[in-house]
C-alpha cells in the first residue's frame, strides 16, 4: 500500500513538471525560430568581424522601403531607399530631436566644425552644407565601409567629411596631445543607446576631455535614449562637478514621422547657447545628490537601471 502510495505521487509530481517543462521547450522553440527568422529575413548584407555582427535589412516597398544597419539586433541607422525625402535626417537624429536642433542653432552663426562618436549610416551629415566641416570618430573600420557602400548619406553630403578610425576617447585624448583641439562647435555622443554602454565615454574626465575639444560657445549632445538605463542624473551630476550647464530635450513625434523617440542631453558652458530658437524647448537637469559622481575611477550602473531589479522579481513572483 505504502509502495503504491509513493509510486502514484511520484507519477503525479512528474506529471506537474513536465507541462511547464514541455510549454518552456515549446517557447524557447519559438524564439528561436523568430530569432533565426529576424536574422535572417530581408537581408542584404551580412558580415561578422571583431566586433561582432553586421547586417543591412531591406524593408517595405514603394516610398516605404527603408534600408537599416543593425550590429547584433541594436539599430545603428537607417535610411528610405526610394521616398524624396531619402536624404532627410529621421530616427534619432531628426531635426526636431536634441542633436538635430544643436547643429541648426549652431548653423544660425555660419559655418560649423562638427563631431560625431558613432557613425551608423552617416545620418547626421544630412546636416552639412559647403562649409561646413563633419569628423566623424568610428570603431569599427566595416561601418564605414557600410555606410559608404549601402547608404546615401555620406556620398551626398556637400560638407568637408572627415573619419578616425579607432575608440573615439583615445582618439581624442591623442589629438590632444599631439596640440590639435578640434573646437567643435556641436560634439554628438551617439553611443549609449545599446544594452552594453561604453562607459569609458560618460565620466567626469571623459566628459571635460571632450570640452577641451569645443569651442567656447559649443555644445556637447549626448544621446541617452535607452530601453534599460535612466542616464540623465549621471551626466547632470557630471555637470554640477565640471561647472557646467546640463539641459534635456526629449522627442515624441506624431505618428507617423520619420523621426524617432529619443532623448538627448545637451551640455554647455554657460546658459547662451539656449538662447536660441531652436532650443527653447530644452529643459534644465537638476543633479541628484542621491547618486555618485561617475568618474574613470567609479560607476554604478545598478543606480541608474530604469527598473528596480527586485522590484521585477516580486512583479513577477506576484508578490508586489
Amino acid at each position: 500500500m505504502l509502495l503504491a502510495a509513493l509510486a502514484a505521487l511520484v507519477a503525479r509530481r512528474n506529471f506537474v513538471l513536465i507541462g511547464p517543462a514541455l510549454v518552456a521547450t515549446l517557447a524557447t522553440a519559438w524564439y528561436g525560430n523568430e530569432y533565426i527568422g529576424f536574422i535572417r529575413d530581408d537581408v542584404v548584407y551580412m558580415h561578422r568581424n571583431f566586433y561582432g555582427t553586421l547586417r543591412v535589412r531591406e524593408q517595405g516597398s514603394g516610398d516605404a522601403q527603408v534600408r537599416r544597419l543593425l550590429h547584433g539586433v541594436i539599430l545603428h541607422g537607417e535610411q528610405p531607399t526610394i521616398s524624396a525625402d531619402r536624404l532627410e535626417p529621421g530616427t534619432y537624429y531628426a531635426r526636431s530631436s536634441g542633436a538635430g536642433r544643436a547643429i541648426e542653432a549652431q548653423q544660425s552663426k555660419g559655418p560649423v566644425r562638427l563631431g560625431v562618436v558613432g557613425l551608423g549610416v552617416g545620418t547626421l551629415s544630412a546636416y552639412g552644407r559647403a562649409g561646413d566641416t563633419i569628423r566623424f570618430y568610428e570603431l569599427d573600420p566595416d561601418v564605414l565601409a557600410l555606410a559608404k557602400s549601402h547608404f546615401s548619406y555620406l556620398n551626398s553630403s556637400p560638407a568637408q567629411l572627415e573619419y578616425v578610425i579607432g575608440d573615439a576617447r583615445l582618439s581624442l585624448e591623442r589629438e590632444l596631445a599631439g596640440g590639435r583641439p578640434q573646437r567643435y562647435d556641436v560634439l554628438v555622443i551617439d553611443a549609449f543607446s545599446s544594452d552594453s554602454i561604453p562607459v569609458h565615454l560618460i565620466t567626469r574626465e571623459a566628459v571635460e576631455l571632450f570640452f577641451e575639444h569645443l569651442a567656447p560657445d559649443g555644445i556637447l549632445a549626448v544621446h541617452i535614449s535607452n530601453r534599460f538605463l535612466d542616464l540623465k542624473p549621471v551626466l547632470a551630476n557630471i555637470a554640477r562637478a565640471s561647472g557646467l550647464r546640463a539641459y534635456l530635450v526629449s522627442d515624441s513625434p506624431n505618428e507617423g514621422s520619420s523621426a524617432s523617440m529619443t532623448d538627448w542631453v545637451l551640455l554647455a558652458r554657460t546658459e547662451e547657447p539656449f538662447g536660441h530658437e531652436k532650443l527653447t524647448v530644452a529643459e534644465p537637469i537638476d543633479p541628484n545628490p542621491q547618486f555618485s559622481l561617475w568618474t574613470d575611477q567609479f560607476n554604478n550602473l545598478i543606480d541608474v537601471l530604469k527598473s528596480n531589479p527586485v522590484d521585477e522579481l516580486r512583479r513577477l513572483i506576484g508578490a508586489g
